[in-house]
């Protein structure tokens, strides 16, 4: 019987020790940067950031980006779309779970907020997972619940809407649909 070599050790390099301390949010690369949005910033905290950080590859830098509209969000996902478009989908507002879309420009520095349909009224998102399918449509799947229940859906929604549009942008859910074989093919 052979035996199994322990791993090789992993190194890992700090390169940049003063990024944000932060817990339940998201990131997203683009033009040479990370950026890094909402969360929360203390250890048992429900309260969500409305702050975006900003790591800059070229310069091993981090700094924090000031614009208007930034949304409070923690618990939320996020998809880059056309390279140019953070697209931020849902999460937890400090109040309640919401379905919302909100967009970054990242070539602009915009932030814009565009109508969303199709979601299942009275519920919303938080700790989901979202992704970029090559259709155009975001993938959204996970938790799905309201503030006063206490079971929560696991639920899987196709995202359909075009950020070209900025302001006047729809994004509209519908449900995935998903069916199921058996594992013996009968």
């Amino acid at each position: 019987m052979a035996t199994a070599e322990a791993p090789a050790a992993v190194r890992l390099e700090v390169l940049s020790p003063v990024g944000p301390s932060l817990a339940y949010h998201v990131g997203w690369i683009a033009a040479d940067s990370l950026y890094v949005h909402g969360g929360v910033e203390k250890v048992g905290s429900k309260t969500p950031s409305r702050h975006l950080h900003r790591f800059q590859f070229s310069e091993s830098t981090w700094s924090e980006v000031f614009l208007d509209g930034l949304p409070t969000l923690s618990h939320h996902a996020a998809v880059m779309m056309s390279g140019r478009f953070a697209v931020i989908i849902g999460g937890w507002t400090g109040r309640q779970r919401t379905a919302d879309v909100h967009l970054f420009d990242v070539a602009s520095a915009h932030w814009s907020t565009p109508r969303t349909l199709g979601f299942p009224a009275g519920a919303g998102l938080s700790s989901h997972a979202a992704v970029a399918l090559a259709s155009g449509d975001i993938l959204v799947i996970g938790r799905e619940g309201s503030l006063r229940m206490q079971r929560k859906f696991g639920s899987v929604f196709l995202l359909h809407g075009d950020p070209s549009h900025g302001t006047t942008a729809v994004f509209t859910y519908s449900e995935f649909p998903m069916s199921t074989a058996s594992r013996s093919y009968l």
